[in-house]
């Protein structure tokens, strides 16, 4: 009992040395009571090694005669105790490495797709470029494009600066710095740079379709990350507001129901914050109501006296 124990600290590591400790089979010598009688267990000067502790002495005190069997289970829960914190250590380890490998997994079917997606677009541009080549350039481009290589080729010779009234290049293109004063056509995308204007003729422009990183606009005022939330440091003024509706559970404008003679109901919404402001309008009936949070995710609307009919009431949430 710990009531007959002073100066109680926890003993110090003993997993390594239990380790090392070796269990053998025997027979008693002839200078014992029980000569030749076969038996297991270990050996005094070995155990001495690791663990002195288990082990009893001669008179000397220096020289190994036996050991004290019966505190070895003590020695046995040290060490399992100590093998199963270094088994939890694994596990979670372990645990880590699968989350790691699934989001990897996540990522690279991610990129398998958005490749895909990219390969269907070249293929479509690769498409319209056949076409314009076949129907906008027409025979005469391969010798309009010679002519003007030739007068390039010229002027860079001379180390003049090249000035060309026109240019058709139908291969790939490096340029180090270009500066261009009327518009740039790409695919169906126009670029005006006297109008300021960016405009797709046929489909919708789209803008980071990869989601792979947010968009800033003006110096930080507008932002929109990867998942769509946007934040805006100036006002918003819209015509008409709408709120989806579909995810219930994270709904932040729904209806509740306080059934007749009842005086509250409970309202759960992952849409609630610290900060939420909290509205409630009664439809039908002028009543007046009350509203309390409960925890993170649920707040409770009230009303003084149950009513002889349900009350029916509009709620939403402002953060």
């Amino acid at each position: 009992s710990i009531r007959y124990k002073d100066e109680v600290i926890p003993y110090e590591s003993v997993l390594d040395r239990v380790l090392s400790l070796q269990a053998v089979r025997f027979n008693w010598g002839q200078n014992t009571s029980t000569p030749g009688l076969g038996d297991f267990g270990m050996i005094a000067e070995q155990v001495n090694t690791y663990l002195p502790d288990l082990v009893t002495y001669e008179a000397d005190g220096v020289t190994p005669h036996g050991l004290k069997y019966e505190k070895m289970g003590v020695f046995a829960i040290k060490a399992i105790q100590e093998q199963q914190v270094k088994l939890t250590a694994l596990s979670i380890g372990i645990t880590d490495k699968i989350d790691n490998i699934s989001q990897l997994k996540e990522v690279e079917k991610s990129f398998t797709d958005k490749a895909a997606t990219l390969s269907a677009k070249l293929a479509s541009m690769e498409s319209r470029l056949a076409f314009i080549e076949d129907n906008v350039l027409g025979a005469s481009s391969s010798a309009t494009l010679s002519g003007q290589l030739a007068q390039l080729n010229g002027l860079l010779a001379t180390d003049k600066v090249a000035t060309l009234s026109a240019l058709t290049v139908t291969g790939r293109t490096n340029l180090n710095d270009l500066g261009v004063i009327g518009t740039i056509s790409a695919g169906t995308l126009i670029i005006d740079g006297a109008d300021n204007s960016i405009n797709s003729l046929t489909d919708t422009l789209k803008i980071q379709p990869s989601a792979l990183a947010g968009v800033d606009f003006l110096g930080g005022k507008v932002t929109i990350d990867q998942k769509g939330n946007m934040k805006v440091e100036a006002e918003i003024t819209a015509k008409k507001y709408n709120v989806q509706v579909g995810d219930t559970a994270a709904a932040s404008i729904g209806e509740a129901v306080i059934p007749a003679g009842e005086t509250k109901i409970k309202i759960k919404t992952t849409s609630l914050t610290s900060v939420s402001k909290i509205f409630v309008e009664p439809i039908d009936q002028p009543v007046a109501t009350s509203v309390s949070r409960i925890d993170d995710t649920t707040f409770e609307i009230r009303i003084k006296e149950s009513l002889d009919q349900e009350l029916k009431l509009n709620w939403w949430i402002v953060n």
